[in-house]
């Protein structure tokens, strides 16, 4: 969407924002979710990103926001972002990351690749992260719930791209690759248990 300053926001599923724009100001609460912004510079007009934990203050880049109940996570694809936390603050730069919690910020990672923004291109990727990780994204694009069953099972590590048009294709690729079932239980539960 193009917000009244020009600037663009993507919103990824399951999403909400809102926008409160004045003459000195150009504010943005990212109630959940994930957006990519691509501001318009206005070096008069400083455009900021609040999520639960933290605050994002830029004048003109490209940068991704991701609200979830336990952190938050800011990545910059282009420009200077200044992230604030905690009393604490990190200046980004293109191609770094950081974590936010209610405890404060992570150390910048530097080491981030496109996967961060794959969904901006209808894809999820995952490298190595936990079944548990991967279920909790894929929840995002599934009607209903999808749970995993077994402590054993959440551990499994996957590594892979999905189209997120079709989330219930991943689901069946998970079924074929890992010793698990995936069971859809009426439209609206999906589980995930041992098989």
């Amino acid at each position: 969407m193009t917000l009244s300053d020009g600037s663009t926001v993507t919103l990824n599923t399951d999403t909400a924002i809102s926008v409160t724009f004045t003459t000195d100001e150009r504010n943005v609460s990212l109630l959940k979710g994930e957006a990519y912004f691509d501001v318009t510079h206005q070096s008069n007009r400083p455009f900021t990103v609040a999520g639960n934990v933290s605050t994002t203050r830029v004048v003109g880049t490209r940068f991704l926001v991701k609200v979830m109940p336990d952190e938050e996570k800011v990545t910059v694809l282009k420009g200077l972002v200044q992230v604030n936390s905690q009393h604490q603050q990190a200046l980004l730069h293109p191609n770094e990351q950081v974590q936010t919690t209610p405890v404060g910020l992570s150390p910048i990672q530097t080491q981030i690749d496109n996967r961060e923004a794959a969904w901006l291109n209808g894809h999820l990727a995952y490298h190595d992260q936990t079944l548990s990780q991967v279920v909790k994204e894929l929840d995002r694009y599934i009607p209903g719930w999808v749970v995993v069953t077994g402590d054993n099972l959440k551990g499994y590590r996957i590594s892979g791209r999905f189209n997120i048009a079709q989330p219930q294709n991943a689901l069946d690729t998970l079924a074929y690759t890992l010793p698990v079932n995936v069971a859809h239980i009426g439209p609206w539960l999906t589980v995930i248990r041992p098989k």
